[in-house]
């Protein structure tokens, strides 16, 4: 029975894969500040998967009736296809299925939600610790400026590359270079520092001649092992 189903099933898949597609470069992006986020080994992703998958095929089923098993046509898989990629565009819109207007975006948004919240849990610790780090170490470096001028040059490709807004780094370099507060300058070397891609972020911190353990504890092999050690560490009191 299940056998007889499967060109219909399988028309129903396209728009959830080519939604997966689609809806990766915004999990990326919502996902930035996670500097060890793995997709593959993290929970809240398969989830997110799942949702991404169901949801236009489910809907792509009531809306092309394929439950009346129409003729597999090229029309048909092209739909099928237009149908993923502009499924968030579909999600603005109101489906109807049969005599029924179907309310998808509040339902959607709520689980995708769920998704996110399910990644965020699995990555805080390692997170806050890394960040916490990361300044820590940029206040003891003995000189920021060749990492300031790294930073400027990657943030400058970046925006010319992918055409994104500025978002004034250029001021927010100058005003850093500006303060004689280290404390300072760490916190906000840090701010900018979230914006660098996961792929680049170690090098970029290996210009700021940061202590070399620090690096070596978050970036080695062992580091992304689930089991993540952690450490106390002399805050200080100023810039808390």
């Amino acid at each position: 029975m299940l056998l007889e189903w499967l060109p219909w099933m399988a028309i129903a898949a396209i728009p959830g894969l080519v939604n997966i597609v689609a809806a990766f470069e915004e999990l990326n992006e919502r996902c930035k500040l996670l500097p060890f986020f793995n997709p593959i080994s993290t929970p809240g992703v398969w989830v997110w998967g799942v949702i991404q998958f169901f949801f236009p095929g489910t809907l792509f089923w009531g809306a092309a009736s394929l439950g009346s098993r129409p003729d597999i046509t090229l029309r048909l898989l092209g739909e099928a296809a237009i149908f993923g990629i502009g499924f968030i565009a579909v999600l603005n819109a109101n489906i109807r299925i049969g005599a029924n207007i179907i309310p998808i975006k509040s339902t959607y948004t709520f689980f995708i939600n769920i998704a996110y919240r399910i990644i965020a849990y699995n990555q805080d610790d390692q997170v806050y610790e890394f960040w916490l780090d990361v300044q820590d170490a940029l206040e003891k470096s003995a000189d920021l400026s060749r990492g300031l001028d790294f930073l400027q040059e990657y943030f400058e490709i970046e925006v010319e590359i992918t055409q994104r807004p500025n978002a004034d780094f250029q001021n927010e370099l100058d005003q850093i270079r500006a303060l004689s507060n280290r404390g300072e300058q760490a916190r906000r070397i840090k701010t900018l520092l979230k914006n660098v891609s996961r792929k680049r972020l170690r090098g970029i911190l290996k210009q700021f001649q940061i202590d070399q353990s620090v690096l070596q504890q978050y970036f080695s092999s062992q580091s992304r092992t689930p089991i993540f050690r952690r450490r106390k560490r002399k805050r200080n009191p100023k810039f808390r």
